[in-house]
């Protein structure tokens, strides 16, 4: 019986040195490796392994043709909107008109097809009023450049919708193909 107990006493001593250690090896290793308990540690830098790579990528303003004589002085621009992860799953569109006309709301949309023949309205955007207009749309750079031929149309307004006062193809210029492209 007395051997039974010194060698439970062995095997738990054995267990407690074997764990000490353990401890002892872990706190090093996490020491050499630069862990201090409650200092902040580095993020990673983000890894963007999908086809779209994001940061601040924006397009440069790209003109939209005036239509119907309205005379407009219009642009858009997108950027394609990150994530913590650097891919994109939404794109930023700012309409800009320069001369539009006070307290009306000018309609816009993206429309599948080209601006000599539009489709179906693809992607509403806000109307435009006091000449800007800023959407966020659920659809990557990618997810656009798969869809093409799309165009950015702009209504005259809410009362005369039958009426396009400027429009732009997407791509025309490539500068969905750069922000796609970018790194």
């Amino acid at each position: 019986m007395e051997k039974i107990n010194s060698e439970k006493g062995f095997v738990v001593t054995t267990i407690v040195i074997v764990t000490v250690i353990i401890i002892i090896v872990a706190v090093g290793l996490a020491i050499w490796l630069g862990f201090r308990p409650g200092v902040p540690q580095p993020s990673p830098t983000p890894v963007a392994t999908g086809p779209q790579r994001t940061s601040d990528n924006s397009s440069a303003m790209v003109p939209l043709s005036a239509q119907n004589n309205s005379g407009l002085n219009a642009k858009y621009q997108i950027t394609a909107v990150g994530s913590p992860s650097g891919i994109s799953s939404q794109t930023r569109i700012i309409l800009t008109v320069m001369n539009a006309p006070q307290g009306i709301s000018m309609p816009a949309h993206i429309h599948s097809g080209s601006c000599a023949n539009l489709g179906a309205v693809k992607y509403p955007l806000t109307n435009v009023v006091g000449g800007t207009s800023v959407t966020t749309i659920d659809a990557s750079i990618l997810q656009l450049k798969l869809s093409l031929p799309l165009a950015i149309n702009i209504h005259k307004s809410i009362s005369e919708p039958g009426v396009y006062v400027a429009c732009a193809d997407l791509n025309a210029d490539g500068s969905l193909d750069m922000l796609y492209n970018s790194k």
